[in-house]
């Protein structure tokens, strides 16, 4: 992460700030479980190359208890530069390297050798598992999994993605992606994308979060908290629903519950912006933000049925 008070012109310098981290979906949703005090196994695959940046995402997982097993390949390990400039949106400088090499048969096998409680799956710049995602959510749900799938729109796999929104338990992405990927310029309209055993859950940056369930939409308002990094905040409250999740599968089952699992999925995410790395929020500062608004953003919910159309 690169932090300017604004980007230098050309033959210019600017003071920047910098940090280095272990990042990706997997790596920081795992990394903010642990600190949020989830104890049991979590296991985090992903391809990369036989270079010092490999090392390090191992040793930095291991050094908070999480197992990484690679897909080591002939290829550079990959990367990215998160531009965070004062006062606007942030800016990803990325380089896919071996993420691309992730294969099928690979995490397959994986997957039935750890027969994990809970699938996270996300997608959109990995490979051959881009296009199995469908048959590897639907062989983790066979093995007793609740499957959560997340993706980035940035490798262009729309098509891969819409099929595969269909076959997860849970699916979490942002207002502008869900609005991408349907084509449609409505929320309400673009949900439709979901299964209907399907609970979509779309955050809206500073205004809050939606989540699609049965035939209900439930809307919340945002935490307000100070900003240091918004990196790795849509993670964070990914981690959050899949804690709720973990520690109980009947997160969702009911009005209460649903209402429940998106406040804290929220909190989690508001205490992720005000650090700088992006990830590592622990649950004494989700628990600081809950005691301080939760109330207050509970009180924002609005809830209403979905009709058909």
């Amino acid at each position: 992460m690169v932090r300017v008070p604004r980007l230098p012109g050309p033959g210019e310098v600017v003071q920047a700030h910098t940090l280095t981290s272990p990042g990706g979906h997997p790596v920081n949703v795992s990394v903010d479980l642990r600190g949020l005090g989830f104890h049991g196994r979590i296991c985090v695959s992903s391809a990369v190359g036989p270079d010092p940046w490999g090392a390090y995402l191992a040793e930095e997982l291991g050094s908070v208890g999480v197992t990484f097993v690679p897909l080591v390949v002939p290829l550079e390990t990959g990367r990215t530069v998160v531009i965070v400039e004062d006062g606007l949106d942030r800016r990803f400088l990325t380089f896919h390297g071996a993420n691309e090499a992730l294969s099928r048969d690979w995490t397959l096998k994986l997957l039935e050798s750890e027969n994990p409680d809970l699938l996270y799956l996300a997608m959109g710049l990995v490979g051959e598992v881009d296009t199995a995602a469908p048959e590897l959510l639907d062989r983790a749900r066979e093995l007793g999994a609740v499957t959560v799938l997340d993706f980035s729109l940035s490798g262009g796999k729309r098509k891969e993605i819409a099929s595969a929104v269909k076959h997860a338990d849970v699916v979490h992405c942002n207002v502008d992606e869900l609005l991408s990927l349907s084509g449609e310029s409505e929320l309400l309209k673009a949900a439709k994308l979901r299964g209907n055993s399907t609970a979509l859950f779309v955050t809206d940056g500073s205004r809050g979060a939606h989540l699609f369930v049965g035939d209900r939409h439930l809307a919340q308002g945002p935490f307000q908290v100070e900003e240091a990094n918004p990196t790795g905040a849509g993670d964070a409250f990914t981690a959050g629903l899949i804690f709720r999740l973990l520690v109980d599968r009947r997160a969702l089952s009911d009005l209460d519950q649903q209402a429940a699992s998106l406040t804290f999925a929220q909190a989690v995410g508001a205490a992720k912006v005000t650090k700088l790395r992006s990830s590592g929020v622990t649950m004494e500062e989700v628990n600081k933000v809950l005691e301080a608004q939760g109330e207050s953003v509970m009180s924002t919910l609005i809830v209403e049925r979905i009709r058909d159309s």
